[in-house]
């Protein structure tokens, strides 16, 4: 019995590591469509239905992906694309005199990237992928 455990543990281990050796070290740009200039915050999603990845959007435009740790990479395969927390402070919220104030953000992006059903971005992630790029639509309920 104890032989059987010891084997299944040995088999898991070398699948898992098998399993995270082979992840893309995948780094990329979001700009903005209309004048190319860098999206400056956000977290950008990577979803193939099993495998969920995802990277954190600098005030640069760029990003790089970890699926288990924060810059690990992905799995290679079809994701889907989409956008979280993509915002800024817009503006203030008070209530009645002396209460705190709460920030009120407003999302920087077209809210069609912010699911992956209605985004229509996706990206095919192979070994020899290194860069990807993305160019997103400004949400147009925002001034510039």
């Amino acid at each position: 019995m104890k032989r059987i455990i010891v084997i299944c543990l040995l088999a898991f281990v070398a699948v898992s590591v098998g399993c995270s050796s082979g992840n893309v070290g995948l780094k990329g740009t979001v700009v903005f469509t209309d004048d190319k200039t860098p999206v400056p915050n956000g977290i950008i999603c990577f979803d193939s239905g099993t495998i969920n990845a995802r990277g954190t959007i600098k005030s640069d435009g760029t990003f790089v992906m970890g699926s288990l740790k924060e810059t690990d990479g992905l799995p290679p395969g079809d994701y889907r694309v989409f956008f979280i927390d993509v915002q800024e402070q817009t503006g203030e919220r008070t209530g009645a005199p002396g209460d705190a104030s709460e920030p009120v953000y407003t999302s920087l992006i077209d809210s069609k990237y912010l699911s992956p059903d209605r985004s229509g971005l996706t990206a095919n992630v192979t070994k020899d992928t290194k860069t990807l790029s993305f160019e997103l639509d400004r949400n147009p309920n925002t001034k510039r």
